[in-house]
């Protein structure tokens, strides 16, 4: 929480002070301005995702000059009017896409994909308990718009997203620039463990059971169809693209070597469900954001990851789209069939089935959007905005793999990660709580008296 007041301070001073700037054009103090209106918007997006509604201050505040300089909290509707409302007025004040020097740099498509986010997070079920359609119609004209500028297209592979080489390829939106003095440290925190005997990672994003269940067989028919062919015995045989593409499980190969977490082999990535070593938990380790050719002990020592982070990619504005459709139709039309498909056509998948009722095409959206954004801090909040209890009560699992030295099958033991240190307090008696879709504001924050409120049950 309060790094982002840091930041917020930091645009405000920009904004209040580039026209001071000796020789500058309007023109260019006004794409500055409006590039530090986009990444206010984005800090207040975040925090009203954590907490709701946050006091709005847009001036550079100075206790040397006033003692006025204390904001009460703002509610969660009028801090989602300040975000909408800043991020129309600027839409069209820069150019659709950035290229050359200005890579990296906010576009009118990081603008509207960054408003279509905050109004889809506005219209879901956490917000919007009436049900206000409306707000879907909003979200859906916006995210329309990012489609029409023609500008992005998804990658031939997601492989292609998280690699030096492909950095800013068509697919991508808003994202942070690596550089050699301010590089990643992906591949070391959150690579498998050991490489060829040494460790390299701390393994830190470790797949649970519910997420690779959630992966479909390559003929497009999940796991639980007893006409999709998957075998219990041999679970990852014929599975999606996406999950050999995101997913590093027992007898995957990692930079030349097998990597292997199955149980009684001596291998020192055997799944520990304890906390006594950095090794998985669940028996997977994560792939996906991961480049291959980068040395995780290296990586840890020398910060030297290239690949850009990113904030938002196309896949998401396609996905985001046809839920807003959906919800605004009361049901799927051929354009939210066609968005999904599109994604789903990425990965060699074929399109949904036809004749889906909205609740069963909400399922399958945002299955797919567990699929396709895992560990790229989507999940959680999908999750959150539309206040699924559910999925937060029930334990999650990992695997004890053992395979059959005669034929190569496996035996497949899930157990609840509740049994274990990874335990989560909404797993315990009383199950999840209301309270717990939104954060606590640091008591701190709270005490000082300038009128944060803290949330409800937080107190």
């Amino acid at each position: 929480y309060p790094f982002r007041w840091v930041a917020l301070r930091q645009i405000a001073i920009m904004i209040e002070r580039i026209h001071d700037v000796p020789d500058i054009s309007n023109t260019y103090a006004n794409q500055i301005i409006a590039e530090m209106k986009t990444l206010r918007a984005l800090n207040y997006l975040e925090m009203m995702k954590w907490y709701g509604g946050v006091p709005i201050i847009t001036e550079v505040l100075d206790n040397n000059v006033s003692t006025d300089i204390f904001y009460p909290r703002e509610t969660a509707q009028k801090t989602f009017e300040f975000i909408d409302k800043e991020l129309d007025e600027i839409k069209d004040d820069l150019p659709p896409r950035r290229s050359g020097s200005d890579l990296g740099r906010a576009s009118k498509g990081a603008i509207l994909t960054l408003k279509g986010w905050v109004e889809l997070f506005h219209a879901s079920e956490l917000r919007n308990p009436g049900k206000d359609k409306k707000r879907w119609e909003a979200a859906a004209a916006t995210l329309k718009d990012v489609i029409d500028l023609q500008v992005y297209r998804l990658q031939p592979t997601i492989l292609d997203l998280w690699t030096e080489a492909t950095n800013n390829n068509d697919e991508v939106i808003f994202d942070f620039q690596m550089s050699k003095q301010n590089g990643g440290r992906r591949e070391g925190l959150f690579g498998p463990v050991f490489v060829k005997g040494v460790q390299s990672s701390w393994g830190n994003m470790q797949p649970t059971q519910e997420l690779v269940d959630d992966y479909c067989m390559a003929n497009g028919l999940p796991i639980t169809d007893p006409a999709s062919g998957y075998n219990k015995n041999n679970p990852y045989k014929n599975r999606e693209k996406r999950f050999y593409q995101s997913i590093l499980y027992d007898g995957s190969m990692w930079q030349g070597e097998e990597i292997i977490t199955r149980v009684g082999v001596g291998s020192p990535n055997e799944i520990d469900t304890s906390s006594d070593s950095d090794v998985t938990n669940t028996g997977y380790y994560t792939r996906k954001t991961i480049d291959e050719s980068v040395n995780g002990a290296d990586n840890l020592q020398m910060s030297n990851g290239m690949a850009n982070y990113i904030f938002f990619r196309y896949a998401d504005v396609l996905l985001m789209y046809a839920e807003a459709l959906n919800e605004y139709n009361g049901g799927p039309n051929s354009q939210a069939y066609q968005c999904v498909n599109e994604v789903r056509a990425r990965v060699g998948l074929g399109g949904l089935k036809t004749g889906m009722t909205q609740e069963q095409f909400r399922e399958a959206v945002l299955r797919e959007r567990a699929c396709e954004f895992g560990y790229e801090e989507v999940r959680f909040f999908d999750l959150i905005r539309w206040k699924m209890e559910d999925k937060f009560n029930t334990p999650l699992h990992g695997l004890n793999v053992y395979k059959n030295k005669g034929d190569g099958t496996y035996i497949c033991e899930p157990f609840s990660l509740a049994e274990t240190d990874r335990n989560r307090a909404w797993w315990n008696a009383g199950g999840f709580s209301s309270i717990w879709y939104f954060s606590a504001f640091p008591q701190d924050e709270v005490n000082k008296g300038y009128g944060l409120i803290q949330n409800p049950g937080w107190e």
